[in-house]
């Protein structure tokens, strides 16, 4: 058995050979073994689940009771062209490897609302547990709304505006927007209430933004700064009007309260669907210009704007800064070092961990993936922005190299879940 273990998972093996015989040793009980399964990551838990049926029957019974005790380490979850259509990549900081996972085909193929619709959402809690709620950041201005389970459509939370992060605690959802304020809602509530926990530490604030709590019970806000190869590029695309990222919209979002009745993603749904059926009388259209369709009456080519050329276009993070909340003093403290905390950025929930927990990553160290909404939609093609900040010393460092991602789809951090791997097998 010693001997099994030791091809099965190296890493575990040496601390388990020092206590086990040469030669065949009988097999353990399951208990005995659902202990040892309980004390491995993912990668090499499947491992032992795939030795025998008795070990399979172990790993399969500690999956499904939830009894895994070792912390599992995040994983980057990506594309790659030359791993086929119907191909997940999953990059395992713990073996600093990737696996390919074969996913099954979508029930449906056309996406065309993502890019329109959806930003960010949020769990409360592990769905196969039972009752949660999602949030949900989305367009236009980067809203919020909510459903809980079972409920057949999602509850708006007008009027606020460009939220960039979100986070459930203690009941409560809070929400930053891009000045930094943050906002508390109580969702289980009969009427949902709302007050704002911290005020706008800024007028306007250019940086992405998110907000975690960290392992020593601080809450924390992150901004990170982006520099392209042309500075003029966001402003081409608003030409010079950034009236929708973070000045009043008062006027705008009344006006938009009256159209949408109060669900804002039914109506932008319908709104959807209206394009689309004006769009399909004519000849030509073209989903990504904004679902208007093309025609050559009633158009002077020389009144026409070209499209702004993107292909050259680099976005890298120049600068992430780190703060924590105080809530007393409804101020932000900056602080030059997360410690033992490593913190993990993206198109994800925003993740703060301690490397004490995870020792197969780097303290103080920020793991980044690309999460710019404009430069991603834009720019499908162009390189990704992720890497891995060492705030030490203020350097940059590549994930892994070369890459082995495709640029689209958005790169996201991923946590495994042992008892959704069993699930997902089983259906």
């Amino acid at each position: 058995m010693g001997c099994t273990i030791s091809k099965v998972f190296p890493s575990f093996a040496e601390k388990f050979l020092k206590e086990a015989k040469a030669g065949n040793s009988p097999e353990l009980p399951q208990d005995v073994l659902m202990e040892i399964f309980a004390l491995l990551e993912v990668p090499d838990l499947v491992r032992a689940g795939s030795v025998c049926s008795s070990w399979r029957a172990s790993y399969i019974s500690l999956c499904k009771l939830g009894g895994y005790r070792q912390a599992q380490t995040p994983c980057l979850l990506y594309t790659s062209e030359s791993a086929g259509e119907n191909v997940a990549c999953l990059y395992s900081l713990a073996e600093k490897r990737a696996y390919k996972l074969t996913m099954p085909d979508p029930p449906i193929r056309s996406r065309l609302l993502r890019k329109y619709i959806f930003k960010k959402a949020f769990l409360s809690s592990d769905p196969s547990m039972g009752d949660y709620f999602v949030a949900l950041i989305h367009y236009p201005l980067a809203q919020l709304s909510f459903a809980r389970a079972g409920s057949d459509k999602w509850t708006w939370l007008p009027p606020h505006t460009d939220f960039m992060d979100c986070l459930f605690e203690d009941g409560l959802l809070y929400a930053l927007n891009s000045a930094g304020e943050v906002h508390a809602f109580d969702l289980s509530a009969p009427t949902v209430t709302q007050k704002v926990v911290l005020e706008d530490v800024k007028a306007y604030i250019e940086e992405n933004m998110y907000f975690a709590r960290a392992p020593s019970g601080d809450l924390l806000q992150i901004w990170r700064s982006l520099a392209t190869n042309r500075d003029d590029y966001y402003v081409d695309q608003t030409d010079g009007d950034d009236s929708e990222h973070g000045s009043d919209h008062k006027n705008w979002i009344d006006d938009y309260v009256d159209q949408t009745d109060g669900d804002v993603l039914q109506f932008e749904l319908d709104k959807y669907e209206d394009d689309l059926e004006h769009a399909s009388e004519h000849e030509n259209w073209r989903a990504g210009d904004g679902l208007k369709p093309e025609s050559d009456e009633d158009e002077d080519e020389d009144d026409l704007e070209p499209e702004p050329n993107t292909d050259s276009l680099v976005v890298n993070t120049n600068m992430i800064k780190v703060f924590k909340v105080d809530f007393s003093a409804k101020m932000l403290v900056d602080i030059n070092s997360l410690g033992n905390s490593v913190l993990f950025l993206g198109y994800n929930q925003t993740l703060c961990l301690n490397a004490d927990v995870y020792p197969q990553l780097k303290p103080n160290h920020i793991y980044f993936t690309e999460d710019d909404s404009l430069y991603l939609f834009r720019c499908k093609k162009n390189r990704r922005d992720t890497g891995v900040l060492d705030l030490e010393n203020d350097t940059i460092e590549p994930i892994v190299s070369p890459e082995l991602w495709s640029n689209w789809p958005v790169l996201i951090w991923l946590i495994p879940n042992p008892r959704k791997m069993i699930s997902a097998s089983h259906n």
